[in-house]
């Protein structure tokens, strides 16, 4: 190494000795502003020169970015350096994350679950909503009509997450991100935070989990079509407008 500036410690057993104080890369990628990888390998640079030689990064962050930057930024100086990474931190629709779904799934009475029998007060599910329960084996259940509370409990959830995201976001003081993945991380990570006060009762929930099924459900379908200034078009029995 060289001068040490930084006093070291170690860390855990296996006599592995790092600075006391860490550099943390993922601003380099993601959250703060546009990267610039000229300031920011400068940065590791001259961290690394003032003893600042323990380093973090994921593959999660500016989705893939920073590992590559801090791949460059220590390719001459491997040996000086001490470099922590994660792995394990996605965007996806829930399932994969805790490995399981639940028994029942809740909707309300919105038209892709639900459609209204034509000259009757009965209901049935869409095709399209009973294949996607029958894929991941779950019992479709709707919330009773009159009964407030029952969306309102759903819609309350909302409200307080985007009030949560709205205050992280003026605590950052930006609301611009380099990517679309900074911006995901950036929820995702908010997500994480949140869901540590519910970590004992999600214990308790996850052991009533079914397995996944072994292939992913594809999240969309894709249609192309052409449109005018002034269209209509109907996909899947849903009508368009394009003004």
């Amino acid at each position: 190494m060289s001068d040490t500036i930084i006093p070291t410690r170690a860390l855990g057993q296996q006599g592995l000795t790092v600075s006391a104080l860490g550099l943390g890369c993922m601003g380099m990628s993601q959250s703060y502003g546009p990267a610039d990888e000229h300031e920011s390998i400068a940065t590791i640079h001259r961290a690394i020169e003032l003893g600042m030689f323990f380093l973090d990064t994921a593959n999660v962050y500016g989705d893939g970015h920073n590992e590559r930057l801090v791949g460059r930024a220590i390719a001459d100086r491997r040996d000086k350096v001490i470099l922590a990474t994660k792995f394990g931190l996605m965007a996806d629709d829930g399932s994969r994350s805790i490995n399981g779904v639940p028994q029942q799934h809740r909707t309300d009475h919105l038209s892709a679950a639900v459609r209204h029998l034509p000259k009757s007060d009965q209901e049935e599910w869409t095709v399209r909503y009973q294949a996607l329960m029958s894929h991941y084996g779950m019992q479709p259940t709707w919330n009773n009509t009159g009964i407030a509370h029952e969306n309102g409990d759903v819609e309350q959830a909302h409200h307080r997450f985007k009030q949560a995201v709205d205050q992280a976001l003026r605590a950052r003081g930006s609301r611009d991100f380099v990517d679309r993945s900074a911006y995901d991380h950036f929820v995702q990570t908010l997500v994480y935070k949140r869901n540590q006060t519910r970590a004992v009762r999600f214990t308790a929930e996850r052991e009533a989990l079914h397995p996944l099924p072994a292939a992913a459900l594809s999240p969309c379908k894709e249609l192309r079509v052409t449109v005018s200034r002034f269209s209509t078009i109907a996909v899947l029995a849903v009508k368009r407008d394009y003004l």
